[in-house]
Formats: C-alpha cells, structure tokens, sequence
C-alpha cells in the first residue's frame, strides 16, 4: 500500500531558479567582507577566539549569500512599471524564501537575540 505525497502548501521552489543559470553569480568584494568583519567586532565578540571568528565569519557569509536576490529585487523596485508581474512575484519570492533565513542567522550571530517586533501587532483579514 503507498502512502499519498501531502499536498504542497505554496510554491515548491521559485520558477526564476532556472533563470539564475543566466545571470552572473556575484560575489561579494574582498572590501564588503572586511567591512562587516569590522561590523562584527563592533557589536558582538565571543570569549573564545575560535569561535569568535567562525562566528565572524558565518556573518559575513549570512550578509553577502543573498547578492543576487537584492540585485533582482532592486530592478523591481527601480523599474516597477517595466516589470512584469510574474518577474516581480519571481524577485519577491525569491528574496524572502532565500534572505530572511539569512537574515536570522545574521541576526542571531551579531545580537544573539531577535525579537520580532511585528508578531504581536500584525492583524490578519
């Protein structure tokens, strides 16, 4: 007897992932990580010195990873009236699926604690 696959809630995967074949993958510049390197050892330093730079680094990682989705996301929000809708649901569902994951991360390693403000007042129809 097989199971049955549950339905999907939503999108399986942005349908611009075969898109991103054809853009240039960007990396971030030598200058940008040595910046928030520096942004790091302004707001957060770890006891121990290993784990402190693992954890630099994990943030510099978490904050340049999602170059190409603000990239895209930018386009849409210079050129709104250029755009398709599909290209800018494409940008939009990009971003968040692959930036806010991020985004927490980066978070987490520099304050060590996010709070989300927005949970208690967001009022749904």
């Amino acid at each position: 007897m097989s199971a049955k696959k549950p339905r999907r809630n939503g999108k399986a995967a942005s349908p611009a992932i075969g898109q991103h074949s054809k853009i240039e993958i960007k990396w971030p510049s030598p200058e940008l990580k040595r910046l928030l390197a520096r942004v790091y050892n302004q707001y957060q330093k770890l006891e121990d010195p290993a784990a402190n730079r693992h954890s630099r680094e994990e943030f510099v990682f978490h904050m340049t990873d999602w170059l190409n989705d603000l990239d895209r996301l930018w386009e849409v929000y210079k050129n709104p009236a250029s755009v398709s809708k599909e290209v800018a649901g494409d940008a939009v569902f990009g971003f968040l699926i692959h930036v806010l994951p991020h985004l927490m991360a980066a978070g987490r390693l520099l304050l060590d604690e996010i709070h989300d403000t927005f949970a208690e007042t967001e009022c749904r129809a």
